[in-house]
Formats: structure tokens, C-alpha cells, sequence
């Protein structure tokens, strides 16, 4: 299950408040290209797999339209923020004719917004604190086929950040996090970031989005050893193996979350000054 922490969805909320629209308005361009095609009711996942699709195809068997009714190419389609939707158009999900990229609108959005908070209630209270006790080992292939094993990492500070895709708070403290390996270049710091999103889905996602954490796809069995859910997640690990802070949400807000991560980096190097 996909849940977010009650703080990371925080950012949710500006963008609730920044929707104008409530109902996509398709330009005379747009209806005359659906002219004679029926719309599709789509499940979440039915939606969700057609986004994956436009994201990851270079050559689709249906066109792809912005809301004014010009034909969208991949480059523009991937250039477009996480805020976005789909509407399908032709027979069924399995026969797509043509596809509608647009934005959320703000009732999906606060709707999204809602399921997620929901969501992030439950884990808060089947939340297991791995603070203090040794971390769960696991070996695992990153994105280019080479292998980790966390147990030939004990001596060294180990970074973890459980992220996905779909995930905006992820995605939106990449650079904060790409600033801090920078910081510890050189350093006994391995940086892993984790995701349970497909092989062939993430590399799609990292040619468009720098993210300098040694990457490892498909990583949910062991996202579940360290407690599961809960969404931009930040785990240091000090040199004897043992988890010494595990902190849920991305909070941008006077520089917290970036603040707290490097403060706990330092204390497993040994370099923090206590107050």
C-alpha cells in the first residue's frame, strides 16, 4: 500500500488551493480530434497503467492530447509536473483510441488528498519504532545490475529513502537530497534510495529526474522489513548496523526535513556536536 505521512501531504494542500478548474475544459481543437469516440470509464489502476504507458513508449498505437487539442510527444509528456491525469477515449481499456494528458482537477486532487490521509492514518497506528535496534539486512541489485548487500556496508554510515514515482513529496526533496551526497563525497556515507516501482519504469523516471542515491527498483519486501508504508521515508543506519533515525515525510517548511537528515548523518559519523 502507497501511504504518505500526515506532514508530507502538506504539499498536497497548495496545490488544492492553486486549482482554478474544477471541470477539464477541452478547447474546440481537442473536440473536434474525439470527434466520434466514446470516453472510457477507467479503474485507478486502469489509469494508473496508462499512465505508465504514455511515460514509457516512444512508439504508442493511439495520439496523446494537452486540453488544447495538440498532439503531445514523449519529451513533452515527461516534462509535465506529478499533478496529472488521464482521460481515456474508444472502446475499452484494452482498445484506447486516443488519450487526454491533463491536469487534476481540484476536486481529484482533494480526493486523492483525502484517500492518502486516510491511508497514512491507519500506518500511523500499526507504526513499528526501529530506532535503536539493529537494521534489518538485505541484499538486493540496484539499477545497473550490481549487487548490495548491507551486511559488507557495516563500518560505513548507510542513507536509505524510500520513494516512488507517484510520490510528489519524493520527487519534490530530490534535489535537497542530491545536495547532501554532494556534502558527503568522499565520506563514509552510502546513499540507497529504494523504490517498489518496475525496473523499466524507474530508469524511464531517472532520465528525466536526477537522483544521485544508488538506486534499487522493485525494493518493496524490503521496504516491508523496515516497517512498510509511509512515504518520503529517510532511515540512517550508523557504522555498528544499528537504525538510529527513521524519519516519515518531507517537511520543506524552514529547512526541517533536510536539517534533521544531516544532523542525523553527522551523529552516526561522530561529527555532531551535541548541544
Amino acid at each position: 500500500m502507497k501511504t504518505l505521512s500526515i506532514t508530507t501531504l502538506l504539499p498536497f494542500l497548495l496545490f488544492i488551493t492553486s486549482c482554478k478548474n474544477d471541470i477539464p475544459v477541452y478547447s474546440e481543437k481537442l473536440e473536434k480530434a474525439l470527434s466520434g469516440l466514446n470516453k472510457i470509464t477507467l479503474t485507478e489502476k486502469e489509469r494508473r497503467k496508462v499512465l505508465h504507458l504514455i511515460d514509457d513508449t516512444t512508439q504508442l498505437k493511439f495520439p496523446v492530447y494537452s486540453l488544447e487539442g495538440n498532439q503531445l510527444t514523449l519529451a513533452q509528456i515527461r516534462e509535465k509536473e506529478m499533478n496529472m491525469t488521464v482521460d481515456c477515449f474508444g472502446d475499452d481499456p484494452e482498445n484506447i483510441k486516443a488519450v487526454v494528458f491533463r491536469s487534476l482537477t481540484k476536486t481529484e486532487l482533494a480526493d486523492y488528498f483525502n484517500n492518502l490521509k486516510e491511508e497514512a492514518k491507519k500506518h500511523q497506528k500499526n507504526r513499528v519504532d526501529l530506532r535503536f535496534k539493529p537494521a534489518p539486512l538485505f541484499t538486493a541489485k540496484d539499477i545497473d545490475g550490481n549487487q548490495v548487500d548491507l551486511a559488507t556496508l557495516k563500518g560505513k554510515v548507510v542513507v536509505l529513502n524510500f520513494w516512488f514515482i507517484g510520490c510528489f513529496p519524493c520527487v519534490q526533496e530530490m534535489p535537497e537530497l542530491n545536495e547532501i551526497v554532494q556534502a558527503y563525497q568522499g565520506k563514509d556515507v552510502v546513499f540507497l534510495g529504494l523504490t517498489f516501482d518496475k525496473e523499466k519504469e524507474t530508469k524511464a523516471f531517472l532520465q528525466r529526474t536526477r537522483f544521485d542515491y544508488r538506486i534499487i527498483p522493485e525494493a518493496k519486501s524490503i521496504m516491508d522489513l523496515y516497517d512498510g508504508g509511509g512515504f518520503p521515508k529517510n532511515i540512517v543506519i550508523d557504522k555498528t548496523g544499528t537504525v538510529i533515525s527513521s524519519e516519515v515525510g518531507y517537511r520543506p517548511y524552514q529547512d526541517v526535513s533536510r536539517k534533521n537528515l544531516i544532523s542525523a548523518i553527522d551523529k552516526a559519523l561522530g561529527t555532531r556536536k551535541e548541544s
